[in-house]
């Protein structure tokens, strides 16, 4: 299965808006803007989802060479960008923002080792309005990833029988949402148990709607006009969203819609076509370094008092996408390509 840019266009928007999300929210101007940005993430969790299971269907490697190739990559994905951000946002915790990052040997071990999501967390102004605390998300990635798609793997030949537990698991996981984290976000760091996060579950939820679209992409393909759905999707989504009076208990809509929208996004159509241009490529490369460095860039804002304006807007949009940039070019880019010559491989 080949790169989608379309997909990757929507990666780099949301992220954007998860951003803009928080620069009204944490300056005290959340009413301005629609609740629902946090929902989002949850549109990672299904790309994720989606995309790793393609890359592990079609890997040739098998045995010990793909658990080690699996999880060096996923390393080298994640871990040089989150380490940056977050070493760049707890010096500006303490120097622009004049708080304590109440760094000590528990939370350095979380911080070095992603540990956010892992049950370990217990807190600190670390993880408040800095790139460690959003982090939460890529915690919950890559270790119940690390759960999740060997799975996969293990079962690539009975692609049927994966289907179903991917079907059980987000039938439980949304049980287990509803009843236990009915506020969504409220409980992200919660624990439901002594090691499972609702951010954890909610990750999980979003990794077997992806494994389920892809299943659906690969074997069933409806007779249909792709361009009226990939319109109607979008308007559905706009319009349960974008409302202002979102209702943060209808969050579970999000991963649902977010498999219904890749699928409908993984064949042609008009908007699937206007949506794969080098704006979208460049869109999906930098996404992640959005997401990770806006904190950094709104803690400076936060600290000089700078509220959401037109010119704020546009200048904090700006600085993001330049330091995104800039990460991408010299981290990101060169420990991807580090490994891709030394086993190659697509890396999500």
């Amino acid at each position: 299965m080949s790169r989608n840019l379309s997909l990757d266009a929507f990666r780099g928007i949301l992220a954007l808006a998860v951003a803009l999300g928080h620069f009204f929210y944490w300056t005290g101007n959340g009413n301005n803007y629609p609740v629902s940005f946090v929902y989002s993430v949850d549109f990672f969790f299904v790309l994720s989802g989606f995309v790793l299971t393609a890359s592990i269907l079609n890997d040739s490697k098998s045995g010990d060479a793909w658990f080690v190739s699996f999880f060096e990559r996923r390393v080298l994905r994640i871990f040089p960008v989150y380490l940056t951000c977050a070493l760049i946002g707890i010096i500006l915790t303490r120097v622009v923002a004049g708080l304590d990052p109440q760094i000590n040997l528990l939370r350095s071990v979380q911080l070095l080792f992603l540990g956010q999501m892992t049950g370990f967390s217990d807190g600190g102004n670390f993880l408040e309005y800095s790139s460690a605390g959003v982090a939460w998300s890529i915690s919950a990635e890559m270790w119940v990833g690390l759960i999740f798609f060997p799975l996969v793997y293990l079962l690539r030949h009975h692609r049927y029988v994966m289907f179903a537990l991917s079907a059980i698991g987000a039938l439980v996981c949304t049980i287990v949402m509803n009843r236990y984290a009915p506020h969504g976000m409220d409980t992200t760091y919660g624990q439901l148990t002594p090691f499972i996060t609702g951010g954890s579950v909610r990750c999980m939820l979003g990794f077997c709607y992806g494994f389920i679209a892809h299943y659906a992409v690969s074997r069933y393909r409806i007779k249909m006009n792709f361009t009226i759905a990939q319109i109607v999707i979008c308007a559905v989504i706009i319009f349960v969203f974008v409302r202002l009076n979102f209702k943060s208990q209808h969050g579970l809509l999000s991963p649902l819609f977010s498999a219904a929208l890749i699928y409908c996004f993984s064949f042609k159509g008009f908007l699937s076509d206007r949506m794969s241009g080098f704006v979208s490529e460049w869109t999906g490369k930098l996404s992640y370094s959005i997401y990770m460095v806006h904190p950094c860039i709104l803690c400076l804002f936060m600290a000089y008092g700078i509220n959401p304006s037109i010119i704020s807007i546009g200048v904090y949009l700006m600085m993001i996408i330049i330091l995104s940039f800039f990460l991408h070019v010299f981290i990101e880019n060169p420990c991807i390509n580090a490994f891709r010559r030394k086993r190659p491989l697509i890396i999500e």
